[in-house]
């Protein structure tokens, strides 16, 4: 695998030529994962799979590679047992990440409308940083033309990988559970 680096984010190009580009946090391990059900899978990683696509230094390589590549599917995947989803249920930053202060403003948005009592929870936290991701992908100048265009499709899923779980996130931002992960996205 060869791999172009910049500031927060690592693309890892696969040998095979794929359509399919998943954006995933480095350290939740998700490649193999995800190649299981989606063969020849191309990646983005960012920790918490939050991509800061609006620096300079980003941008440009990380559209340049979706051109190459012809990529006709973005997949903003985050995973319920990821070390900083879990940080952000409570309430801790260890780094002083970027993607650990967004988490942290999702959380504390969670705790405000939360009913009295209720807890949040990691599929709440990773449902609202997926969300958050497609609409800035969406809405960016970086993608938007090739979405308006449905040059790219945009997909939202969270998952657990130790129970073999995945959700795919709606227009209205809720979690929906696949039972079927296979038949649904390939």
């Amino acid at each position: 695998m060869k791999k172009s680096t910049s500031i927060s984010a690592t693309i890892i190009n696969a040998s095979t030529q794929s359509n399919k580009l998943f954006i995933v946090c480095p350290f939740c391990q998700m490649e193999h994962f995800i190649r299981k059900h989606f063969k020849n899978a191309l990646f983005i990683s960012a920790p918490a799979g939050i991509l800061q696509i609006d620096t300079k230094e980003e941008a440009p390589l990380i559209k340049t590679h979706i051109l190459q590549q012809k990529i006709t599917d973005i997949y903003s995947i985050c995973d319920t047992n990821c070390h900083f989803i879990q940080q952000a249920v409570t309430g801790k930053q260890q780094f002083m990440l970027n993607c650990e202060y967004h988490l942290s403003v999702y959380a504390d948005a969670s705790r405000d409308i939360s009913t009295a009592g209720n807890k949040i929870t990691a599929l709440q936290i990773a449902a609202i940083a997926v969300q958050h991701q497609l609409y800035i992908l969406n809405h960016t100048a970086l993608f938007g033309a090739e979405i308006a265009n449905k040059k790219i499709t945009l997909h939202g899923i969270v998952s657990n990988k130790n129970q073999q779980t995945f959700y795919t996130i709606q227009k209205d931002g809720l979690p929906v559970r696949i039972p079927d992960f296979n038949r649904q996205f390939n």
